[in-house]
């Protein structure tokens, strides 16, 4: 690539270097197709980290591949019907589980070529209702499930929408979340993230991706304790819905990423608030243009937020969030009648809608493997197909110095 200006690793202003050759091609134009695995929806996947991949279909039906998704293997149903929305999660040292709406949680230690039921619905006796899907992550050492459906109680402590969950799967432990204090009711969590030091709960009104109106729109995050295993009140971390908080282990960051659509009477509002922190939630760099009623190329022009996906010094891959897929697609099946990835610089810049391929576009569930390989699932014309994106080739437009110049860029 030429001469190196700065230390490997460090972080600089695009503005400062010359423009990049344009030859290099957009991420998320680039797109190597594997074996293709029916016409159910993936509601969920999780990875090892390393080679191993499973996906989870509306029918219940597990996929794995041994081979970072060139190849996929049925290994059989979780349960009989459609509709379960099961989440999956893993402990990246061969402990897999999975968990139902309803609290049905099964364990596998050998990628599913077996598994054993450990909580029954009786045993997890979630509270409220369980119509909606419970979301599991691994984090920070321990297995977390997020009921991300039941509405924080604004007055009060809310001890039905966080667990943690043992790695046995079978001790489900509720967590108490301080009350919101805030002017709205209808904030609900989005999800818990870590970093391997700290921990967040993070929550919204768009839980679901759903677009929120220009007031009480901002998310906000719980902060957890770990030497009085209880959370903080809630901070604010960005001015519109954000789906996750996406942690960078080369850079040492957090990136924050919201964006908003909502239609006043006949005139769209389109938002953006990205916000990168450092491991303890100290801002580094904030992007917040004003709201618009035209999206044109910079904004996200989509009916529901989305969230990133992968981030880097190439910019920011965006796509449906995690919790609608397991949601929407993982539970009911339904198919998304709109181009649901984007890429863009990450603090500012041209947005481009993009799809793996020609014909009716629907976006899955989808894994990180590393810094430079994502493994997504999308239909292209009625089957799933898997598709493998290394973000390595190049920043997502060609850098055009005195105009688009509002990113970080690593150079090695």
């Amino acid at each position: 690539m030429g001469k190196t200006y700065l230390r490997s690793g460090s972080l600089a202003l695009a503005s400062s270097f010359p423009k990049m050759p344009s030859h290099l091609k957009p991420l998320g134009h680039i797109g190597q197709r594997t074996t293709p695995i029916g016409s159910v929806a993936i509601g969920d996947m999780a990875t090892d980290g390393e080679s191993t991949i499973v996906a989870v279909a509306y029918d219940s039906t597990i996929y794995v591949s041994l081979d970072r998704g060139d190849s996929w293997i049925i290994r059989g149903k979780l349960a009989a019907a459609s509709g379960y929305a099961w989440s999956l999660a893993t402990d990246r040292n061969g402990v897999w589980l999975a968990m139902a709406k309803d609290g049905t949680v099964v364990r596998s230690t050998d990628a599913f070529l077996s598994w054993a039921g450990t909580l029954t619905p009786a045993q997890a006796a979630l509270g409220g209702s369980t119509t909606y899907h419970c979301r599991l992550d691994y984090v920070n050492g321990e297995f977390w499930m997020t009921r991300a459906a039941l509405v924080l109680n604004q007055a009060a402590a809310s001890n039905t929408h966080l667990y943690r969950l043992s790695s046995s799967g079978s001790v489900l432990t509720p967590m108490s979340l301080p009350a919101t204090g805030l002017e709205n009711t209808s904030y609900s969590l989005c999800g818990v993230f870590g970093n391997g030091k700290n921990l967040y709960a993070i929550f919204n009104r768009s839980s679901f991706a759903s677009s929120v109106s220009s007031t009480w729109t901002g998310t906000y995050a719980f902060i957890f304790s770990p030497a009085t295993s209880t959370f903080s009140a809630p901070v604010k971390i960005c001015n519109w819905p954000a789906m996750n908080m996406l942690w960078d282990e080369e850079q040492k960051l957090w990136l924050v990423y919201a964006n908003n659509f909502y239609q006043v009477s006949s005139t769209y509002q389109y938002s953006i608030d990205v916000k990168i922190y450092d491991a303890d939630l100290n801002m580094v760099a904030s992007y917040s243009p004003p709201i618009v009623s035209s999206a044109g190329d910079t904004y996200i022009n989509t009916s529901m937020p989305l969230e990133p996906f992968a981030w880097g010094d190439w910019g920011v891959l965006l796509k449906l969030p995690r919790n609608y897929c397991i949601e929407y697609l993982g539970r009911q099946g339904i198919q998304v009648g709109i181009l649901t990835y984007a890429i863009s610089r990450i603090l500012g810049g041209t947005v481009s809608a993009t799809g793996y391929g020609t014909g009716g576009i629907y976006t899955g569930a989808g894994v990180t493997l590393g810094r430079d390989l994502a493994v997504v699932c999308q239909s292209n014309g009625g089957d799933r197909a898997f598709y493998k994106i290394p973000s390595y080739v190049g920043l997502p437009l060609v850098n055009k110095p005195n105009v688009d110049t509002a990113m970080f860029l690593r150079v090695n």
